[in-house]
């Protein structure tokens, strides 16, 4: 407000909400013209007479349950409590605002901060306690819809969940405002009564006309209704609604997997992807999320595999993702659904990762070795898988492929554990190469230097020996 001066009379009155001027009083002499915030006139008032036939009051009565605060008055009690608070220093703030109680002992800013007082104090005793609930039962039964959507746990952690519930039911039923049955909702909800939440719910639903708090408020419902089993009804709703955020079409996902309905997860993250067309490890990390709403097995295992596909080729963390599958599919069946994912797999380390986990869990003997052969030929198999793959290989019963893959790698100069002399020399054993068996259980064979590169011209002598073990006659 702007006040002359000279005379004391108010010239201008400006309203203003949330930061935001709503309109603005003109003050004339003979008039009071209205103006919105670009200055168009709104209504225009007209002095008729000026002998009231009553005394007008002052501006600072007649206001019932609303407290008046004057900006810069450092004796106001308002004032002096917010700066005791801002101080910590609870009991003086206490002091001031039960005595502005006093005056106004239904005005419910003045209880609210009372109770928040109270809280801030860190005092659990009966009577504090007490202090509290009183103080916010007074501000649910006021119109203060505001303060009381701050009537929460988050907010009163010391009242607990049952006495927050309490003093929110004590709102007068024909005072429940569309924000004050969410909020009972959700207080039922977290309380495990949830008939009465869906009861609640449904009442918000009747009165809210917002369009983004009803689908809040219908999200709710939803996740009530899985939770009572009601899967149909859920989905009826799920399906009505619109314009969702990314957030809420997060917890849609989630909720729909908690009660086991993937197919609606699925579509939840179906939009997700359409919508933001994330790539790289934005993509990937989505992926995830979702893969995390299901159990191991291969739609978890398919959604990881495509997050591993997401991430750069150039990665070089090849079992972020991977990793998880490899750890999870453990039981010879899951070999079908690691088999399916390789044959989908354009990245081809990721590729050969799952080829090699479906030839470990492949219980047919010919396949697995079929696998591992094929495998070695193609790019040989990683130093640190090389053992068990050699057994798949034995247990295919193809003790020339032994032989060769073994005798390949050292040629090459690699220097193997001592379990591969073992299995080769079972597979010299069963082509009935006994020299060479023996000469491989004695390890002999680790002390062979590869062979050495000659430039000699080509020459059409037939082989020696068939099975390449000429390799180990060198003496």
């Amino acid at each position: 407000m702007t006040i002359s001066k000279p005379t004391g009379q108010p010239l201008k009155w400006i309203a203003v909400v949330a930061n935001q001027t709503q309109f603005e009083l003109r003050i004339e002499p003979r008039q009071v013209v209205a103006v919105d915030a670009q200055g168009a006139e709104l209504e225009r008032w007209e002095l008729l007479a000026d002998d009231a036939p009553e005394p007008i009051p002052a501006l600072n009565e007649g206001w019932q349950a609303i407290t008046l605060v004057t900006i810069g008055d450092p004796n106001s009690p308002y004032t002096q409590a917010r700066q005791a608070l801002r101080q910590a220093d609870t009991d003086k703030a206490r002091k001031l605002l039960t005595d502005a109680i006093k005056e106004q002992p239904q005005q419910p800013l003045l209880h609210f901060l009372l109770a928040w007082v109270e809280e801030f104090s860190g005092k659990k005793d009966p009577a504090s306690l007490q202090v509290r609930r009183s103080a916010l039962e007074t501000v649910a039964a006021s119109s203060a819809v505001d303060l009381v959507r701050m009537i929460t746990l988050a907010n009163f952690p010391a009242l607990g969940e049952t006495r927050i519930f309490e003093i929110l039911q004590s709102i007068p039923d024909d005072r429940r405002t569309a924000e004050a049955l969410f909020t009972l909702a959700e207080q039922a909800r977290d309380l495990g009564r949830l008939e009465e939440a869906t009861s609640y719910a449904e009442r918000a639903l009747t009165l809210e006309k917002r369009q983004a708090e009803r689908t809040q408020c219908q999200i709710l419902q939803i996740e009530l209704l899985l939770r009572r089993q009601q899967l149909q009804r859920a989905e009826e709703i799920e399906k009505t609604l619109t314009d969702l955020t990314d957030e809420q079409l997060s917890d849609l996902a989630r909720l729909f997997a908690d009660a086991k309905a993937f197919d609606v997860t699925d579509r939840c993250y179906d939009q997700l992807r359409q919508r933001t067309k994330l790539t790289g490890h934005a993509l990937a990390r989505q992926f995830e999320l979702q893969a995390e709403l299901y159990p191991p097995g291969k739609r978890r295992w398919e959604l990881l595999a495509a997050a591993q596909s997401a991430l750069p080729k150039s990665e070089g963390h090849i079992r972020r993702f991977i990793g998880h599958i490899i750890a999870e599919a453990v039981n010879p069946e899951d070999a079908a659904i690691i088999n399916g994912l390789a044959a989908a797999q354009k990245n081809e380390k990721v590729r050969n990762e799952l080829k090699l986990l479906e030839a470990r869990l492949e219980e047919d003997a010919k396949r697995a070795s079929d696998i591992i052969y094929e495998f070695e030929m193609a790019q040989g198999i990683p130093s640190d898988q090389f053992f068990w793959a050699l057994q798949k290989l034995e247990n295919g019963n193809r003790p020339a492929d032994v032989v060769k893959v073994i005798e390949t790698r050292i040629k090459r100069g690699e220097q193997l554990e001592p379990g591969v002399a073992l299995i080769l020399r079972e597979a010299y054993s069963r082509l009935g190469r006994d020299d060479d068996a023996q000469r491989a259980g004695t390890h002999q064979f680790r002390n062979v230097s590869p062979t050495p590169v000659r430039n000699d011209p080509p020459r059409n002598d037939p082989p020696r020996n068939p099975q390449g073990g000429g390799f180990f006659s060198v003496k």
